[in-house]
């Protein structure tokens, strides 16, 4: 590319394209970047921190000409940093975008979130002993970063890859789960379902319920997915906060007189342990606590009509538990 100077245009305009069209699709789901490091940009900055480690020992570089980390640990005896030809590994860009993190100023004094695939466990740890060892500075770099790893995907017990004939897009999911909406809003008008007008709805809806099905699971262990799992009929997240939202706004509420002092004390105690269940996730980063009370919540809301003073409270937690998951709520595109 560096000898043919009307490729790189060419290849900036079609990557411009493509992380565009990627950012859109995750905006789909509402999910937003306040800013995109891309690893081509880290290459130089990788570069740079392979030499600077093989020049202090930290690094070695073999007669095969790669360079290499020696981790000294079991099942992970080293960490390959560059290729023969100087192209800096996958795991050499991991650690640029760490260097990245740690030495630009809108982002070292944060506390450092790390969400990672769990098989990135050993080099994530690695990367964290690397940077002290490769980096000069006048102070020790100690930031303060938790990582979060999660198990991988699957789907009817397959790995989920974008090259396989036949594999699922998130637009196609979303299409999908769309026109699932439509058919459950239109059954609610012949009296079967509480989906109602949702059609109008359908695109925030189909958000809410592909990420809801994933938000009430762990992280750890593998998850396997299948469109079965989040028709409507299934008790899913996005599909009963729907279904209460709805029933809160089309089906009304019991009358005054309802004699609702059990509903009333239930609602009141889960009131009281929403905070806590917040509190966890802040505390364990994790979500699937949180998302799995909202889901309960739901069901038990959108089982039969309740009054009025029932009906808001429960708004009340389901609108803050559904907005502090980063799902819909008020059937509003904005978060």
């Amino acid at each position: 590319m560096a000898r043919r100077r009307d490729v790189a245009p060419l290849w900036r305009e079609v990557s411009r394209s493509v992380s565009a069209a990627q950012i859109q699709t995750l905006a789909n789901l509402g999910i937003r970047f306040d800013s995109v490091v891309y690893a081509s940009a880290l290459v130089e900055r990788a570069q740079k921190l392979a030499a600077r480690g093989t020049q202090l020992g930290v690094f070695q570089r073999g007669t095969d000409g790669c360079t290499r980390y020696e981790t000294i640990r079991k099942g992970f005896a080293s960490l390959s940093i560059q290729r023969s030809d100087g192209v800096p590994t996958q795991h050499a860009l991991a650690l640029a975008y760490w260097h990245w993190f740690l030495t630009n100023p809108r982002t070292s004094e944060r506390t450092a979130l790390r969400v990672l695939g769990d098989e990135w466990k050993l080099a994530a740890a690695c990367s964290q002993e690397l940077i002290p060892r490769i980096v000069e500075t006048e102070a020790p770099i100690a930031h303060p970063a938790t990582f979060v790893f999660h198990g991988m995907v699957t789907m009817n017990g397959q790995a989920v890859k974008s090259s396989r004939t036949g594999s699922l897009l998130i637009d196609d999911l979303l299409a999908w789960l769309e026109a699932r909406v439509a058919n459950a809003a239109a059954s609610w008008r012949r009296g079967r379902s509480s989906l109602s007008s949702l059609a109008d709805h359908a695109s925030e809806v189909a958000a809410n319920v592909a990420l809801g099905f994933f938000l009430t699971r762990p992280l750890a262990p593998r998850i396997d997915f299948g469109l079965e799992k989040i028709a409507p009929h299934r008790p899913t997240l996005g599909w009963l906060l729907a279904s209460a939202e709805n029933q809160i706004a089309h089906r009304g509420i019991a009358t005054c007189g309802m004699k609702d002092d059990d509903d009333y004390r239930f609602a009141v105690i889960q009131a009281e342990l929403f905070p806590l269940y917040v509190q966890r996730v802040a505390l364990d980063y994790d979500v699937a606590p949180l998302s799995r009370y909202l889901l309960h919540l739901s069901q038990w809301y959108v089982e039969r009509i309740r009054s009025a003073r029932v009906s808001a409270l429960v708004t009340a937690i389901l609108r803050e538990g559904a907005l502090a998951l980063g799902l819909r709520w008020g059937m509003d595109s904005s978060r």
